[in-house]
């Protein structure tokens, strides 16, 4: 489903990710790790063909960059990193959005677009706030909610950039659930994260990117081990055992701030 060769991501004048090469295939989970500034979420817009690149690409099959962005919205569903909206829509005049691109300009949705939001919304647990105007609900719930709309495209292919921001420790293990059963229902994800443990829980395979440049590319219990997360992110980590589960995390040592 996507398959990028030496591809380099610019902004502006100055080349922000260098020689990315992934394949992830349909179905397959890929995670993207890294320290802040690393050029993870430009990396979603190169793949996304939203930014300047050089090198190959293909999303199934098609060059992103020679798409149309409404026929982009067929093939690619995103859940930003920043929520933004322009108007205080209802949460579920918010998820019904996400049915535009299978309406022609001014068409109204039709009793199928509705009933899929309602099925979207309970299965997000979001059915109680469909008459809530979205800025007036927290900001986990929010984060929801776009999730909901980004599922409503019904693209085979869907981008995460940090989706765990403002989400309690429930609904991140609700997301890790969802995340599998996109996969098994044939959806291709590809998502940034800090949480190691998500990434351990939902993802086939893991890029770290340092300074934007591809670190290290492979299975989470191959990449994710303490050496090569202490040289990623400049800190030392270790692994703790707790209920039978192994923990990656930062270990700075006594009188660290």
């Amino acid at each position: 489903m996507i398959e990028a060769r030496g591809l380099t991501v610019a902004r502006g004048s100055r080349d922000v990710c260098r020689d990315v090469s992934v394949s992830v295939a349909e179905g397959e989970c890929l995670g993207i790790v890294g320290p802040n500034g690393s050029g993870k979420s430009s990396l979603l817009l190169g793949l996304r063909g939203l930014l300047p690149t050089r090198g190959e690409l293909r999303l199934d099959g098609r060059d992103p960059r020679a798409v149309r962005r409404r026929d982009m919205a067929h093939l690619v569903a995103v859940v930003p990193q920043r929520m933004e909206f322009a108007f205080p829509y209802h949460v579920e005049e918010m998820v019904l959005l996400g049915r535009s691109p299978h309406r022609r300009p001014w068409e109204g949705f039709g009793a199928a677009d509705r009933e899929l939001v309602r099925a979207l919304l309970a299965r997000l647990g979001l059915a109680a706030l469909a008459g809530e105007r979205v800025n007036a609900i927290s900001g986990g719930e929010r984060r929801k909610v776009f999730l909901a709309r980004a599922l409503a495209q019904e693209a085979p292919i869907l981008f995460l950039d940090e989706p765990t921001a403002g989400l309690d420790p429930a609904a991140q293990e609700d997301l890790a659930a969802l995340i599998t059963d996109l996969n098994v229902e044939g959806r291709t994800v590809v998502i940034v994260l800090h949480d190691l443990r998500l990434a351990t829980a939902s993802c086939d395979r893991i890029i770290g990117l340092r300074d934007g440049a591809q670190f290290f590319d492979g299975a989470p219990g191959d990449v994710l081990v303490e050496p090569q997360l202490t040289e990623l992110y400049g800190i030392p980590w270790q692994r703790f055992e707790s209920g039978g589960q192994s923990v990656l995390l930062p270990n700075r040592g006594k009188g660290s701030g």
